[in-house]
């Protein structure tokens, strides 16, 4: 199985002021691997300030992003768990993971993206996600190829 975030991507118990500190901490792993240039996080914050917190897409989690941009180098993700939660103003509020997803054109994340997804609807996953310690915690939770869920019970179907 593929990475699903690269361990340079991960950090864990972050201190954010607000929705706009936790985007640009989830933006700054990506920004310091070159895969995004620093607008694409003002891109994602004007994105969020123009439509609303559409990112929060379940409770305690966002999924930063903007559309494809030429701010975008490579095509990659991080994920940054929060000191405390932090409020996008919507019902799935505090948020305590946000995830950045940064595309180059419209297709080529949509697998990555599926995956991602499948593993952050297991059960016990995000729970899981909050207890890591460290990056490498992390890194070895999200990509574990495991063919149990985050709670211990055999899932079927992966």
């Amino acid at each position: 199985m593929s990475e699903l975030i690269e361990r340079s991507h991960l950090a864990t118990s972050v201190a954010a002021d607000d929705w706009k500190d936790a985007i640009r901490c989830a933006g700054r792993l990506l920004e310091e691997t070159g895969d995004i240039l620093p607008a694409y996080v003002d891109e994602m914050i004007e994105g969020v300030l123009t439509l609303g917190p559409y990112i929060v897409i379940a409770p305690g989690l966002a999924l930063a992003h903007s559309a494809p941009s030429p701010s975008v180098k490579r095509t990659s993700a991080s994920l940054v768990t929060l000191d405390w939660g932090v409020s996008f103003g919507c019902d799935n509020d505090p948020v305590r993971i946000v995830i950045c997803l940064a595309c180059v054109d419209k297709t080529s994340h949509i697998a990555e993206l599926q995956k991602m997804a499948r593993f952050l609807m297991s059960p016990g996953a995000m729970d899981g996600i909050l207890a890591c310690d460290n990056p490498d915690e992390l890194y070895e939770f999200i990509n574990s190829c495991s063919v149990e869920d985050h709670s211990g019970e055999e899932v079927h179907g992966k």
